[in-house]
């Protein structure tokens, strides 16, 4: 990891997202890209929707990703690294900016080419418990061309900066006010998009037929 817990803290104040270089090493992201593209492989994703319980719908105009949530305690070698890494994070944070995170939820994201997502925010209607979204980047040698950006918009709604899928990134931005979107993928793109929450998770994890 290239920055420091404080430096992420101050970023997260100043513009509400901060991006992370070399979150965890080559080698581990790279068995962690290949089980979850072993998991797709063998049909464990499911269409992604928008929104929760009776909310919740399924519109690939919208959102055109499939996902597999992730057991934080599968025990999984591959993703133990990434797990054990943010609790370390989350950690820190807590530590230096008193953000009450009790808890992570967390799936695989596959965007076939094509896919994109639409401008939203992380946060849920039906409840305020995710306070910052983590998105981690899987895929490697990603050329300019191949899409997929992580646009991110400033408060004004206008003005943005688009964020490269590099292979090792983490970037983290508030989940209540940092809108957001997936630019078109032009090449199958994999990332764990995540969350930290205030509240310990009641999330019934989908597609764990296969343990992870």
């Amino acid at each position: 990891m290239n920055i420091s817990v404080v430096d992420i803290i101050n970023n997260l104040a100043e513009s509400g997202r901060v991006v992370i270089d070399d979150f965890l090493g080559s080698d581990q992201t790279r068995k962690i890209f290949t089980h979850a593209q072993d998991l797709n492989r063998e049909a464990h994703f499911t269409r992604a929707g928008v929104g929760t319980a009776h909310l919740h719908t399924v519109n690939k105009q919208v959102r055109g990703d499939s996902v597999f949530w992730i057991d934080p305690d599968s025990g999984n070698s591959a993703i133990q690294s990434y797990i054990e890494k943010m609790r370390n994070l989350i950690e820190g944070l807590n530590r230096g900016a008193f953000l009450g995170i009790k808890d992570i939820e967390m799936h695989y994201a596959c965007y076939p080419i094509g896919a994109h997502y639409e401008k939203h925010i992380d946060q849920l209607q039906v409840n305020g418990k995710r306070v910052l979204s983590a998105v981690f980047y899987l895929n490697a040698d990603w050329q300019p061309g191949d899409g997929g950006e992580l646009r991110i918009y400033d408060e004004d709604g206008q003005s943005y900066e688009d964020i490269t899928p590099q292979a090792g990134r983490l970037v983290l931005f508030l989940s209540n006010s940092v809108y957001h979107e997936v630019l078109p993928v032009n090449k199958e793109r994999y990332s764990i998009t995540g969350w930290m929450l205030n509240q310990y998770t009641d999330t019934t994890f989908v597609g764990i037929t296969a343990k992870v």
